[in-house]
């Protein structure tokens, strides 16, 4: 079992440890940034894995602020949504982690 410690990082970090977390998170995250918005198909096929996986990666990432869709949430039943990378706060994340993980 693994040992969870209180580091006092930060909230940013905590956010990027969530965000940056999985490898399939990270894929998700570099397909739309190379590729642009897409949906959620094309995302699966480019990536390799199974919509349903994505689709979990997608929500969680789109709830972390990672990801954004151009339709509500709410209002995408039978609909085609493009989601694309925030690259401003991936950036932000990677600086937050970079700074709480300094080198000499």
């Amino acid at each position: 079992m693994v040992k969870v410690i209180n580091a006092n990082l930060g909230e940013q970090v905590e956010t990027a440890i969530a965000v940056f977390g999985t490898t399939t998170r990270v894929g998700i995250l570099k397909f739309l940034l190379d590729e642009g918005p897409s949906q959620m198909g094309s995302i699966a096929k480019g990536v390799g894995l199974t919509r349903a996986t994505v689709v979990k990666a997608i929500l969680a990432l789109e709830e972390l602020g990672a990801v954004t869709a151009d339709i509500p949430i709410e209002r995408r039943a039978g609909k085609r949504v493009l989601y694309a990378a925030h690259g401003e706060l991936i950036e932000s994340l990677l600086a937050a982690l970079n700074s709480a993980l300094p080198t000499k």
